[in-house]
């Protein structure tokens, strides 16, 4: 399937021109996958982890929450713009409405989630960030930086500002949003 992806695009990607480039059936690649979207996803899982461990690396390099939270946002937004096809892929995937759900795992278990929350209960704790579930603040912060790179990916019939100052207008307003006053 990579092989595939690498020569013909992700646009040109079938159960038949997988299976005739593993030399299999199509039988067989529906064997290990249930369906076409999901050995599509299994194509991004080394890279997600491979970008989770980049977050970890961010992270732990930061001295302050605030400093860790927004690296942390930082990173997410270089993972988007530096790996477009990925993150589309991974990130904006929309599963046709006749698919099946997958199996819902814990947010948690995502380490972006994760870290956000650490940081955000820290500096909540160092008097801080503003109070509030961190859980939930964590799931807001990434559902606005998320918006703001997918809307004009997703509606790109309107003129949008540029993604960067879009994102760039967009992180300093998510800190500036969860900081609290000096």
């Amino acid at each position: 399937a990579i092989d595939v992806y690498r020569r013909e695009g992700l646009a040109n990607i079938t159960a038949r021109a997988i299976a005739v480039q593993a030399s299999v059936s199509v039988g067989t690649i529906y064997a290990y996958f249930g369906s076409l979207p999901e050995l599509m996803q299994s194509l991004w899982e080394r890279p997600v982890e491979q970008f989770e461990d980049r977050l970890r690396s961010t992270s732990a390099k930061q001295q302050s929450s605030v400093a860790k939270i927004e690296a942390l946002l930082l990173e997410y937004l270089k993972f988007a713009q530096e790996n477009p096809e990925l993150y589309r892929a991974s990130f904006l995937f929309v599963r046709p409405t006749s698919a099946p759900s997958p199996t819902k795992r814990e947010l948690e278990s995502s380490a972006f989630i994760t870290l956000l929350v650490d940081a955000i209960a820290d500096g909540q704790g160092n008097g801080v960030i503003r109070k509030d579930d961190p859980i939930l603040l964590a799931q807001l912060l990434w559902a606005s930086l998320h918006g703001v790179i997918a809307l004009p990916v997703n509606i790109d019939r309107f003129k949008w500002h540029s993604d960067e100052q879009l994102q760039v207008s967009m992180l300093e307003m998510l800190m500036e949003n969860i900081r609290l006053p000096d």
